[in-house]
This record gives structure tokens, C-alpha cells and sequence, in this order.
């Protein structure tokens, strides 16, 4: 009786550490998203002239940080291999426009003390990532990861100085300037993304909860326009950073 339930046990446990040792196995195509806090850091570093005056360097020499909240989404999909309790794989990602694409304001200082303000977007494109990804299964169908996914980009940065009631411009009096025109550089970006994640198997269901930070990239460009008299000459920067937090569920095949 005894011999006999050691073999029920041993066949037991032999079956359940062979089920487990099939999940995370194979390939997986799924959808997820999630909650972003974008920073978007804009900077100008602006020479003026007119007025009489000779060109002013570093009229402008300031920065400005808007702190944006909103959703992202997308699509993943990868193969992996779990190898008795460590996992090997690799996972592909598309990621749609995210709701912290939108117009925000600020000001800038000038080195009179006058407030300039403007208003500025860095607009992310459709962003293809791939990378790979690592884990250790626990419990027969948990895993923790960690990933590095290399992020692809056409990237957009819009830029306007919004004009105003400025106190003391350079060889002028105080006065109302008009606005800029609204200047685009726009170019392929490439990023990489190191997150990390706790997955759950249900047989062939895949949930998980993911981590990313986003170091970011930058658009630069230079900008020339007359305003109130002045022509100026802006060497313009826009840089993001985000964290993402993304649930997600796949179906593994």
C-alpha cells in the first residue's frame, strides 16, 4: 500500500512538473495598455537684434518642463522558452500614438527678467520596439522579467513663441510682440527602453503587469523670425522622458 502511494505521488508530480515546464513555451501574440507620465523639457537659446542694438547673444537662454499624464496602447507579440525554471525569449511591440501627444505652454526667461511664453508638442510616431526578454518561472506559473526593447520612432517637435506684453525687450520699450510662426522638425528616432514585468500562465492565457522607463531622445532645430521690430535667431531643443505602466494579456499558441 505504501509502495503504492509513492508511485501515485512520484507520477503525480512528474505530470505537474511537466505541465509546468510547458508553459511560457512557444509563441504569443496579445494587446496591452496602460497609464504614461511623459516630460517634455523645452529649450531655447535665442540671439536677438534690432532696435539700433547690436545682435544680443543669449537674450534667451532658458528652459521650461511640462510634466503630461495620459494612456498608451498597443500590440506584442514574441517567442520564448522555458528551460526548467529560466526563461529565454524574445518579444516584439507596436505602441499607437499616446494620449500625452498635445500642445502645452509655458515660459521662458529672458536675460532682461521678461517672461516669454510659448507653447510647444513633442509628438511621438508609431513606435516599433523588439528586444530581448528574460525570467525566472516560481511557483510553476508565475514569472518575474526584465526586458530591453529598442524603440523605433518618427518623432515630431512643434515649437511657437506666443508673443505678449513683454516688460523690456533689448534697445526697445516695452511693448506687445506678435507671435512666431509655428516651427516642425521632424526625424526617425531610435530608443532604448529597459523594462521589467510579473507574468501569470493560464495554460495558454498570458496576463502580466509591466514596467518602462523611457530615458527619451531630442528634436533640435533653428529657427529664424522678426517680431515687434527684432529679428531672432532660435536654436531650438525638445526632449522627452516617460514611465509607462502597462497591464497586458497574450494567448500563447
Amino acid at each position: 500500500m505504501k509502495k503504492t502511494i509513492l508511485s501515485l505521488l512520484a507520477t503525480v508530480s512528474s505530470i505537474s512538473l511537466a505541465k509546468a515546464n510547458t508553459l511560457f513555451n512557444g509563441f504569443y501574440l496579445g494587446a496591452e495598455g496602460g497609464y504614461i507620465q511623459k516630460t517634455v523639457t523645452d529649450s531655447v537659446l535665442e540671439n536677438s537684434s534690432g532696435g539700433g542694438q547690436t545682435v544680443q547673444p543669449g537674450f534667451i537662454n532658458s528652459s521650461y518642463k511640462n510634466k503630461i499624464n495620459g494612456f498608451v496602447y498597443g500590440l506584442m507579440g514574441g517567442y520564448g522558452h522555458n528551460m526548467n525554471g529560466f526563461y529565454l525569449g524574445g518579444e516584439v511591440t507596436v505602441q499607437d500614438d499616446d494620449t500625452t501627444n498635445k500642445m502645452k505652454t509655458g515660459n521662458l526667461t529672458a536675460s532682461d527678467g521678461s517672461q516669454w511664453p510659448f507653447s510647444s508638442e513633442y509628438k511621438r510616431g508609431l513606435a516599433f520596439g523588439v528586444g530581448p526578454r528574460f525570467g525566472l518561472i516560481f511557483a510553476n506559473s508565475m514569472m518575474a522579467y526584465g526586458k530591453v526593447g529598442l524603440e523605433f520612432s518618427r518623432d515630431k517637435a512643434l515649437h511657437q513663441s506666443s508673443g505678449g506684453n513683454i516688460s523690456s525687450p533689448p534697445g526697445s520699450t516695452a511693448g506687445s510682440f506678435a507671435g512666431s510662426p509655428t516651427f516642425t522638425a521632424t526625424k526617425t528616432k531610435m530608443v532604448i527602453v529597459p523594462g521589467v514585468g510579473l507574468e501569470k500562465a493560464f495554460d495558454n492565457i498570458l496576463a502580466r503587469i509591466e514596467y518602462n522607463y523611457n530615458p527619451g531622445t531630442k528634436l533640435t532645430q533653428t529657427a529664424n523670425y522678426n517680431s515687434g521690430g527684432f529679428s531672432n535667431n532660435d536654436n531650438q531643443s525638445l526632449k522627452y522622458t516617460a514611465h509607462i505602466i502597462k497591464v497586458g494579456l497574450a494567448y500563447q499558441f
